[in-house]
């Protein structure tokens, strides 16, 4: 978020690419709620992602980002997603990534220690 806003020449380089911060359920977001209908993480199954009778709000932000960021497979898909998901308790916030990407693993590290001000208090 704040690569996109503070520094956005941060955001594009020869040597990292491109970064894009997104949100995922904007509604969610306004209304204080992690989710409507379903849980948006379920959301990215291949054949639900297909399914264009699947109409809830997170489907169709599923859809929306799949699109965005994907889609999910292709040639032209995110090298990495670094996903900040909020919980239903008190957890706070948790850093998804693939266990696999370092680079995404260090993001994670980067995105909490610039967080923690905000998360800690």
């Amino acid at each position: 978020a704040w690569v996109g806003r503070r520094a956005p020449s941060l955001s594009v380089r020869p040597s990292f690419g491109r970064a894009q911060f997104v949100v995922g359920n904007a509604r969610g977001v306004e209304r204080r709620r992690r989710f409507f209908d379903e849980d948006l993480a379920r959301q990215f199954d291949s054949d639900r992602l297909q399914d264009m009778s699947v109409s809830s709000i997170e489907a169709l932000c599923a859809k929306m980002l799949n699109a965005f960021l994907g889609p999910k497979g292709s040639e032209t898909a995110a090298d990495f997603i670094l996903e900040l998901r909020t919980s239903a308790s008190s957890a706070g916030i948790s850093f998804v990534v693939e266990e696999w990407s370092a680079l995404g693993f260090a993001a994670a590290c980067w995105c909490r220690r610039r967080l923690a001000p905000l998360v800690d208090a």
